[in-house]
């Protein structure tokens, strides 16, 4: 699943390598390092440079699910593109985001 949030941008996947975990994927650094600290994951970010996503999290079930609470309870607008507009560290996405929205929307 793809998440876009306040704190990142996020492909969460099942592991390839061990079925009971989660992988929490980034293409950037700083946004596993803002959904680690939220979320209050002890795991260290993964740093690969052989894959589409560069940074990885990985965790179990559990944590999973404590992540998608904690990101539930921290929406706290209501419109996503205002408020990367004037998130410092998330801002640059504005753009893409747009494009995103305008693609989906063809959809509609």
């Amino acid at each position: 699943m793809w998440l876009a949030t306040k704190f990142g941008f996020y492909s969460i996947v099942k592991s390839s390598i061990n079925s009971d975990d989660y992988m929490i994927r980034g293409r950037i650094r700083n946004d596993l390092e803002n959904i680690r600290n939220h979320c209050d994951l002890e795991q260290e970010v993964i740093e690969t440079s052989d894959s589409d996503y560069r940074y990885r999290l990985i965790i179990n079930k559990t944590e999973l699910l404590d992540v998608m609470t904690k990101l539930g309870e921290a929406l706290d607008y209501n419109n996503f593109k205002g408020k990367i507009g004037v998130t410092t560290d998330q801002k640059d996405k504005l753009h893409a985001y747009h494009k995103v929205w305008s693609i989906m929307y063809e959809f509609q």
